[in-house]
């Protein structure tokens, strides 16, 4: 017996054309951006991606906001400004990292 499956009309589908509009639509709106975000290249340790990794899908969105959190709060800057001359005088303190 051949079952047929009902629309989910929560969620219809959607015709090539509207999408077509739809990524235009998100084009235009990337370009209009005030401050579009930059690709960039990070050297991280192994272990540190594999943590953000366990966060699941989006995880470079929450790198991203992360280090934008950081910069933009001159407090935590700044002790993660001491933090890092601290492992920087003293290397194998990265192991030490948990």
């Amino acid at each position: 017996m051949k079952t047929t499956k009902k629309p989910n009309l929560d969620h219809p589908r959607s015709a090539p054309a509207t999408l077509e509009k739809f990524a235009v639509i998100a084009r235009e709106y990337r370009r209009s951006r005030q401050n579009p975000s930059m690709v960039v290249t990070l050297r991280l340790k192994k272990e540190i991606i594999s943590k953000y990794k366990a966060l699941g899908k989006g995880y470079t969105s929450i790198m991203a906001d992360v280090l934008n959190y950081v910069v933009i709060n001159p407090k935590i800057l700044a002790e993660a400004t001491k933090y890092m001359a601290k492992i920087n005088a003293n290397p194998t303190t990265w192991d030490d990292i948990s």
